[in-house]
Formats: C-alpha cells, sequence, structure tokens
C-alpha cells in the first residue's frame, strides 16, 4: 500500500498518482460522456478548494467531476482525514490536527501538481 503522508517528497506524490494512473484509476472518459469530460479521484477527506482548483484550473474547459472517498480518521495504520489546503494549518478547527489529519501540509499542492502532470497526458 503506497500512501503519501508528512515527510514524502514530492516525488514520492507523483509516483503514487502515476502508479494509480498505470492501474487505471485515473479515467480519461470517451464514448457516452464525450471527450471532454475528467473523472478526477482524491483520496480521503479534501477540503472544496482542492476539487475547485481542479475543476477550474486544471481541467478548465472541460467537464470534471471529482470523487474522494473519507474513510477512517488519519490515526493509526489507516490512511484517511481530512486534507487541508497549506493556508488552513494554524487558523484553527479539528481539521488540521493530528487527530483528524494525518498527512503533511504539502499533500494537497502534492495532488494537485500529480493532476497537472497527469492532465497534460489526456
Amino acid at each position: 500500500r503506497q500512501d503519501v503522508r508528512g515527510g514524502d517528497s514530492n516525488e514520492d506524490a507523483l509516483r503514487v498518482q502515476t502508479r494509480l494512473h498505470q492501474l487505471k484509476y485515473v479515467y480519461g472518459t470517451d464514448g457516452n460522456f464525450g471527450d471532454n469530460t475528467v473523472i478526477a479521484t482524491l483520496p480521503s477527506e479534501p477540503f472544496v478548494e482542492i476539487g475547485l482548483t481542479l475543476r477550474k484550473s486544471v481541467f478548465a474547459g472541460k467537464h470534471c467531476l471529482v470523487s474522494s472517498h473519507g474513510n477512517y480518521n488519519g490515526g493509526g495504520h489507516y490512511i484517511g482525514g481530512y486534507i487541508p489546503n497549506p493556508w488552513n494549518y494554524g487558523r484553527g478547527g479539528y481539521e488540521t490536527t493530528p487527530r483528524s489529519n494525518g498527512y503533511s501540509i504539502h499533500t494537497a499542492d502534492r495532488l494537485i501538481a500529480a493532476w497537472r502532470k497527469l492532465a497534460e497526458e489526456l
């Protein structure tokens, strides 16, 4: 199992997303949806701004469905919890605490960067 957690490099985040792409977890759609539609998946519970960045910036001009799956709370050996934007850290709230978020402060930026690179291939 691969994950993007605190201390992982940008290369690790890109490696995980690239591997998911190779395993067909990244879908460029055609046929019934048309070639102008993309389904972008994200792990855990990303803040809404991450999905909006994917829709409005990374896949601008395309129909983009952003899907995520929230599981557990980020503790223990499970992967899960919230994925906040970097600027949300230090602003208060439980979403950026270790109990609710086991990810690096850079995870949102790493996921967006990985999607930008994959978008160039679609």
